[in-house]
């Protein structure tokens, strides 16, 4: 396994990064996007409601929340994770384009607003 330090990352130089992982472990939206775009297959906390809906967008599991988590459902979640990750990363190919599309227009509103182009 590796340590990455507590540090800030660029969008891009965190996908980069996560693109290692086998799985990834969060409880964050941009978090479980970032993974996802990276290939990698995210296994999420219910965190928060937000958090929730994208994990049923992509056809995820949640996994407890922050008052309360079980181990071993955690701990299954994650096993199951890595045993079928071949077949989760290509299920979520179609979402990785999805998102990778949608985080595109997110600087729409500037354009619209300001007259913002790039």
């Amino acid at each position: 396994s590796v340590a990455i330090p507590n540090l800030y990352f660029a969008p891009g130089e965190a996908i980069a990064l996560l693109r290692y992982a086998t799985v990834t472990l969060g409880q964050r939206y941009h978090f479980c996007v970032e993974s996802v775009l990276a290939e990698t297959v995210p296994v999420n906390l219910g965190r928060s409601p937000k958090i929730a809906g994208l994990c049923e967008e992509l056809g995820l599991a949640t996994y407890g929340s922050l008052s309360a988590i079980d181990a071993d459902e955690l701990t299954g979640g994650i096993v199951d994770a890595i045993a079928d990750r071949a077949a989760r990363v290509a299920q979520l190919q179609a979402k990785r384009r999805e998102l990778a599309q949608r985080a595109l227009r997110n600087l729409d509103f500037l354009r619209l607003f300001y007259g913002y182009a790039r």
